[in-house]
């Protein structure tokens, strides 16, 4: 999506971040990971929604894999098949 929106889960109904009846974010998700807000009293329009860059601490990710990089994670999964047929064979 080439803009930030909000979604009403009961209704499907789509809002614009400055169009939106809501005062605060308690979890964003994407197609990639769901993040937790660690600080839900903060009115949106003082937030920070660069969730996926978070150095701020602000935004807590769910799905662990989410802050390696493709190539680490490519990498890694070289890494166990290489470490298991080790085990196994010692």
């Amino acid at each position: 999506m080439s803009e930030t929106i909000f979604i009403e889960p009961t209704t499907g109904r789509k809002y614009a971040l400055d169009n939106s009846p809501y005062h605060s974010i308690q979890a964003i998700f994407n197609h990639r990971n769901f993040w937790i807000n660690l600080d839900p009293k903060r009115e949106v329009d003082e937030m920070n929604l660069e969730f996926q860059e978070d150095i701020n601490g602000e935004w807590e990710y769910v799905m662990i894999g989410e802050k390696k990089s493709n190539e680490e994670e490519e990498n890694e999964d070289d890494d166990d098949d290489g470490d298991e047929d080790e085990e196994e064979a010692g």
